[in-house]
């Protein structure tokens, strides 16, 4: 009842939930996902995915792993990122040389960017949370803070 208001309520102000977490957990197949979601839509439905660990709406605890591996083995199935990045998303760690989405992917994606552009290329500082940053060069982790 209360998804079918929030339905209603988005549809009457133009917004679509097609492709949306509950579409996906719900509705798309593999192949679907696939074809809907870019790199950049996996990670960030892997990210609110993580965010949703243990509530009702992602599945609770019995579907939560579940749904954890399918987002993760059709970000790996796209082929964007090295099996060094994949195992390392996986995992939820980074490492230095790692690509920006790479970081992204396994930690989060940020609240903030900070960015730099000169001679030397683009630096960029991600705000990821309370006390955390990462530090990229253009495009590749170089370090982060906590």
């Amino acid at each position: 009842m209360k998804r079918s208001i929030l339905l209603i309520i988005a549809t009457l102000m133009g917004c679509s939930a097609t492709g949306s977490y509950f579409d996906f957990r719900d509705n798309m197949t593999d192949e679907m996902a696939l074809n809907y979601y870019d790199i950049n839509g996996l990670c960030r439905l892997k990210d609110w995915h993580a965010s949703m660990k243990g509530n009702w709406m992602a599945g609770g605890n019995e579907q939560w792993p579940k749904n954890q591996r399918r987002i993760l083995d059709l970000i790996e199935t796209k082929g964007a990122f090295s099996a060094e990045e994949m195992e390392l998303i996986r995992s939820e760690k980074i490492r230095v040389g790692m690509s920006e989405l790479a970081a992204y992917c396994s930690w989060g994606f940020p609240l903030d960017i900070n960015e730099s552009v000169g001679s030397w290329g683009t630096h960029r500082q991600s705000v990821m949370g309370r006390d955390t940053y990462f530090y990229f060069e253009n495009g590749r982790l170089k370090s982060w803070q906590k």
